[in-house]
């Protein structure tokens, strides 16, 4: 029988990364200078997530989706998905702006990039870049591209904690400095870079930019996009983004929660972005940390959340 998945981190330095993901526990990232991300649960080829728990310890994501197939992650979305792994769940750490850039849709051969944002801390100063701020179409674009203007026409947003962005592909984006947040995605790790402020990479060369690519990428329409809006209500799970990619939920209690997803038909992700908790299922008990990330087999039933306080994010397909 299937079991709560507990994952190894796996840690990536990043030009702009920051340092602040080893304060959160199990995340021992303090040898990595610049510790931009922490991908938490990949089925990605080589970077697929190693189980730490259970029976499967030892095991990676991708090879338990192969053996388990509807049995870990629900029979619809098996039967859309195949042996791949629909999502990928990281977090992330700034101490610069990460490059102006572009995700694909999907096509024939891939996936595309949709991700939600879920801000964990946020200085004040701190900015995002979520579209524009005005009527823009391509020649324009390129015009403020090449005279270096082109944050002019970027809608730029202060972000706080608790704030929930929403980047569908084509949608022109950045992270910048102060920033830590959950990012929940599509299985995709394909970026097009449109600008990355004429700064070297970690090699001390420019990064490559992928400028055609993305201007047949961008979504010119994007305009004044803002946060989601939503209404958190204590120990109730309250739905904050439904796409056609994936769903997710905030829930923050601060008693006993028993919930059941068989229904749902799909695996789940429990991602813990304040607080701690435990999760029983068949009287073992897993504790999940803040920063940490629990995945529940589809068929996961008669689950109990206990703690005095904690904030978890849901996402299925």
């Amino acid at each position: 029988m299937l079991y709560p998945f507990k994952f190894k981190t796996q840690f990536f330095e990043k030009i702009w990364g920051a340092n602040n993901l080893k304060y959160l526990p199990g995340k021992n990232c303090a040898h990595i200078d610049k510790c931009g991300e922490s991908w938490e649960i990949s089925g990605l080829e080589n970077k697929s997530s190693e189980i730490e728990n259970g029976f499967l310890a030892g095991n990676f994501l991708d090879e338990i989706v192969e053996v388990y197939m509807e049995d870990l992650v629900g029979e619809r979305v098996f039967s859309q998905y195949g042996n791949s792994f629909p999502l990928l769940v990281k977090f992330l750490d700034t101490a610069d702006y990460l490059s102006v850039q572009v995700h694909p849709g999907n096509n024939k051969a891939t996936l595309g990039k949709a991700e939600m944002w879920y801000v964990v801390n946020a200085e004040p100063e701190s900015e995002i870049i979520l579209g524009f701020n005005q009527k823009v179409n391509k020649e324009a674009f390129i015009y403020h591209l090449e005279n270096k203007s082109l944050r002019s026409i970027l809608n730029i947003i202060k972000p706080k904690a608790g704030d929930v962005f929403y980047i569908p592909p084509g949608t022109i984006h950045a992270i910048g400095a102060g920033v830590t947040l959950l990012e929940i995605q599509q299985s995709s790790d394909i970026t097009y870079r449109v600008y990355d402020w004429d700064r070297p990479g970690l090699d001390g060369k420019q990064r490559e930019l992928n400028i055609e690519q993305a201007l047949n990428t961008i979504d010119f329409e994007a305009i004044n996009l803002d946060k989601i809006s939503f209404s958190e209500q204590l120990n109730q799970s309250v739905s904050i983004l439904q796409t056609d990619y994936f769903t997710a939920n905030v829930l923050a209690f601060n008693k006993p929660f028993k919930t059941d997803y068989v229904k749902i038909d799909s695996f789940v992700i429990l991602c813990c972005v304040e607080g701690s908790y435990k999760i029983n299922i068949d009287g073992v008990d897993e504790l999940i940390e803040k920063g940490r990330c629990i995945l529940l087999p589809a068929d996961s039933n008669e689950i109990e959340l206990i703690s005095d306080f904690a904030r978890i994010i849901e996402v299925f397909v």
